[in-house]
């Protein structure tokens, strides 16, 4: 099983289990009613909101969710969700804005070398280990992506590099060798639907302005 973690590997996708939800997480949502904003408190406009809904429906997709968008207006949408446990990572899942970035530190600054736009493929890989299936992540980069993550991890050696999703810290690893080339393999999942939504935060577009939930309908009050 060592052999398919890369020196670099990305655990940080085991974080992003806690942002999808797979355990139960509070009382079932029905529908949220979705308000576009810049900032805490300021509503946003002029923001393409076509590549908004499509970037929900693209996550829920890839992670077998059936779900609607209605009551369009120019900073309002309604998400009717399918009945499920989840309550709130589910929410979260479909509306955090998805911004991944591989950073270095200098001088006390980071600096983003990698962000989502780098990433050309994650695919998943079934794999049997001791009597239970595993789902494993593949990373791949694009041309440049691969360029700009290998002069990331030779500058680096000997130094930490920081995963992040939405600014948030995940995984700072301890760079011990160059980066041979190909793919990089790392997080392991018990199930495949926590795969898949992993996948699609990883290889999404992120969303072009923070969304915030105004009100919220349950299937049981």
């Amino acid at each position: 099983m060592s052999k398919i973690l890369s020196s670099v590997t990305l655990i940080f996708i085991l974080v992003v289990l806690v942002l999808t939800g797979t355990a139960y997480a509070g009382p079932e949502i029905k529908s949220v009613i979705m308000e576009t904003i810049s900032f805490p408190g300021e509503t946003a406009v002029h923001f393409p909101l076509e590549e908004i809904y499509n970037g929900i429906e693209r996550r829920a997709a890839l992670a077998d969710l059936k779900i609607t968008i209605r009551g369009k207006d120019m900073t309002h949408f309604i998400i009717d969700l399918p009945e499920s446990r989840e309550g709130w990572p589910l929410v979260h899942y479909l509306i955090d804005k998805g911004a991944f970035e591989i950073q270095r530190q200098d001088d006390g600054k980071y600096h983003t070398v990698i962000d989502n736009s780098d990433i050309k493929e994650v695919t998943i890989k079934k794999h049997a280990d001791k009597g239970s299936e595993k789902y494993i992540l593949r990373l791949s980069f694009t041309a440049e992506g691969e360029k700009k993550y290998a002069k990331a991890v030779s500058d680096n050696i000997g130094k930490q590099l920081f995963f992040k999703i939405d600014k948030k810290l995940v995984l700072s690893p301890m760079i011990e060798e160059a980066y041979p080339g190909g793919e990089i393999t790392g997080a392991v999942f018990n199930d495949e639907i926590s795969a898949k939504r992993a996948k699609a935060i990883i290889t999404g577009k992120p969303y072009p302005c923070l969304l915030q939930v105004t009100e919220v309908e349950y299937y049981r009050q």
